[in-house]
């Protein structure tokens, strides 16, 4: 949880200690010297990086006019399934 007291042009926070690959659901509320306003709409973000390289390719076979080769997955998706190469 994020508190901005004393802090009101400050429009962005960072949590920390999350788990990779997992959902969360964010929202924000305002308040003033009246009280709290309504909370913004949630957003449902995920936890997750970037994945590592995948390994080099490698021949299986040629032709004149075509190749095939393959790689191995990376060795860390980022905490979430690789959906393409």
């Amino acid at each position: 949880m994020y508190d901005g007291t004393g802090q009101p042009t400050v429009l962005t926070t960072e949590i920390n200690d999350l788990q990779r690959g997992e959902l969360y659901r964010f929202y924000v509320t305002s308040v003033n010297y009246v009280g709290e306003g309504a909370p913004s709409p949630s957003a449902v973000l995920l936890c997750a990086a970037t994945p590592t390289a995948p390994g080099q390719p490698k021949l299986i076979s040629s032709s004149p006019t075509s190749i095939s080769f393959t790689w191995t997955a990376p060795a860390d998706n980022g905490g979430v399934p690789i959906q393409t190469y």
